[in-house]
Formats: C-alpha cells, sequence, structure tokens
C-alpha cells in the first residue's frame, strides 16, 4: 500500500513540475506548482516528516508561490499587453527634478 501512494506522489510531482516548465500562462504555471507542492508535502507525511510537510505548505506554498506569482506583475507586464507606452527619459521625469528638461528637450 505504501508504494502504491509513493508512486501516486513521484508521478504527480514529475508530470507537474513537468508542467511548470512547459506551460506559458504565468497563472496556470503557479497552479501547476501548488498542486507540486502540495504532493511533495504529502510525500513528507508518508514519510513520517509532519514538521517538514507544514514547513512545505508554510513556506513555499505560501510564500514562494506569492512571490512567484508577483513575479507576472513585475518581470512581465509587456507579455499581458498591461505595460503602458514608455517614452526616453520618462523614468526621469518622474523621479528627478530635472527629468523634465530631459525628456522635453528629447
Amino acid at each position: 500500500m505504501g508504494t502504491i501512494v509513493f508512486f501516486y506522489f513521484a508521478s504527480v510531482i514529475v508530470v507537474t513540475a513537468a508542467l511548470v516548465v512547459a506551460l506559458r500562462n504565468p497563472v496556470y504555471n503557479a497552479l501547476a506548482l501548488l498542486v507540486m507542492f502540495f504532493h511533495v508535502a504529502g510525500l513528507f507525511v508518508t514519510l513520517h516528516a509532519e514538521f517538514l510537510a507544514v514547513i512545505q505548505i508554510l513556506v513555499y506554498a505560501g510564500a514562494i508561490l506569492v512571490l512567484y506569482s508577483l513575479r507576472g506583475d513585475v518581470v512581465e507586464p509587456q507579455a499581458r499587453g498591461t505595460a503602458h507606452p514608455t517614452i526616453p527619459g520618462q523614468f526621469l521625469s518622474h523621479h528627478s527634478p530635472y527629468g523634465q528638461k530631459t525628456v522635453l528637450s528629447s
């Protein structure tokens, strides 16, 4: 019985890890990663390592997955079409007292 449960968890972990790499949508990517984290925690429970299972859920499925999901907002706004068109020197115009002159002169 323990062998069947192990192979179930191991096969789901391998499949979802492959999906994390293969999927292009960041939301589906994060969901596959979440499923993988929960199955890794289940594998820890079968090994009688309940503390590691709880830490796996709290740290990885909680904090790391939130950071991974926010990565899409910060790094890839152009991929979703939500990026605003920028002009050269726009960053300077908002963050420097002389930036507006830079933008207007270019």
